[in-house]
């Protein structure tokens, strides 16, 4: 479970299995890492925003650090339809659920939220997406 910030600044908890579309990108990311902010931006001017406004992609950003004041903060840089979330009891991180090695991190999910590709670089799922979707 996750919570994930509202653009009215309240939270709603939710899981994985509450994402609806064909593919999930998680974007495991920290608002002060310049490598995540590179990544955010390749992201905003690549292909996948057009799979995002058709509902085919979900983006899932999430936090699994502590400063929760800084990940507020930071909101307004990710697109709204993104969903902006924090692992608020760390079990992302502490478990190695997901076997996070470094921040940024991507990982691509079907449908059933089954891992398509693991820690990817962005041009990796960009590529793939594309092939996919076609």
């Amino acid at each position: 479970r996750f919570r994930e910030l509202l653009g009215n600044g309240n939270f709603r908890e939710r899981d994985m299995y509450s994402i609806r579309g064909e593919y999930t990108l998680l974007f495991f990311n920290n608002p002060d890492c310049p490598s995540c902010a590179q990544i955010l931006e390749v992201i905003k001017d690549s292909p996948l925003v057009g799979l995002v406004s058709k509902g085919e992609l979900k983006v899932l950003a999430m936090y699994i650090d502590e400063d929760i004041e800084a990940w507020r903060e930071n909101r307004d840089k990710f697109p709204k339809e993104w969903i902006y979330a924090h692992d608020h009891k760390m079990i992302l991180r502490d478990n190695n659920i997901y076997g996070l090695r470094a921040i940024p991190s991507l990982y691509l999910l079907d449908k059933e939220k089954r891992v398509i590709l693991k820690d990817a670089p962005v041009g990796k799922v960009i590529s793939y997406l594309q092939q996919q979707t076609i």
